[in-house]
Order: structure tokens, then C-alpha cells, then sequence
């Protein structure tokens, strides 16, 4: 699922070269995903019932979100 959400935050900047801007929003997209993983684990573990918060989902959706990122970064310039 993290995959997915990396690659459609990336979509729109399909068509910009490859320098340091490509980098920063790369290193931006991942950024924005981990804490989004973090916080969702978070609100799951203290306000829904029988639901509990876990460093390994954690880990989980940062290895996606990076995935994701990298997946797309070397199928999306050889697609477009």
C-alpha cells in the first residue's frame, strides 16, 4: 500500500530531468510516507479498540514507502 502511495506522489514530477530537485522530492516523498506509517501506527495503538501499535508495521511501510519510491524512479524514466 505504501508503494502505491509513494508512486502517485511522485506522478506529477514524471517529466522533470534527473538532478538534485528529482533528489530532494524523492527524499521528500519517502520522508512524508514514514511519518504518515508512524502517525497512522500511532493513532491505531492509542484511539482505536482492539488495535495495537507495532514498530515492525512500522518498518513494514517504511521498506514500502522506500520501494515505492525506488520502484518508480527506475520503471518511471523508462516508461515516460
Amino acid at each position: 500500500m505504501y508503494s502505491g502511495l509513494a508512486v502517485l506522489m511522485l506522478y506529477p514530477y514524471q517529466n522533470k530531468k534527473l538532478n538534485l530537485f528529482r533528489f530532494r522530492v524523492y527524499l521528500v516523498i519517502v520522508i512524508v510516507g514514514i511519518t504518515f506509517g508512524f502517525l497512522v501506527e500511532l493513532i491505531q495503538g492509542n484511539f482505536i479498540h482492539l488495535r495495537y501499535f507495532g514498530w515492525s508495521d512500522i518498518v513494514a511501510n517504511s521498506i514500502g514507502t522506500i520501494f515505492g519510491a525506488f520502484l518508480y524512479g527506475w520503471i518511471g524514466r523508462k516508461i515516460v
